[in-house]
């Protein structure tokens, strides 16, 4: 499950345009693998899937989906 969306990396962890040249899938994987890590930390503590979590833990599935994006 995705924590986040396309929109929220905009809203929360870049400028708009940031990604031009990267396609939506590349996109849609970045989130998806960053909210796999967001699980990795969220399951020794919490039942998975969360039914509900706030911007806080879009906005770290957001950055860590940007960095991957950007930086490679």
């Amino acid at each position: 499950m995705a924590y986040a969306t396309r929109a929220d990396l905009y809203r929360l962890g870049l400028r708009e345009g940031a990604l031009e040249g990267i396609s939506t899938d590349n996109q849609d994987a970045a989130i998806e693998a960053a909210s796999d890590v967001a699980d990795s930390y969220l399951r020794a503590r919490y039942t998975l899937p969360l039914t509900s979590y706030g911007d806080d833990l879009k906005r770290a599935v957001c950055a860590i989906a940007a960095w991957d994006l950007v930086s490679t």
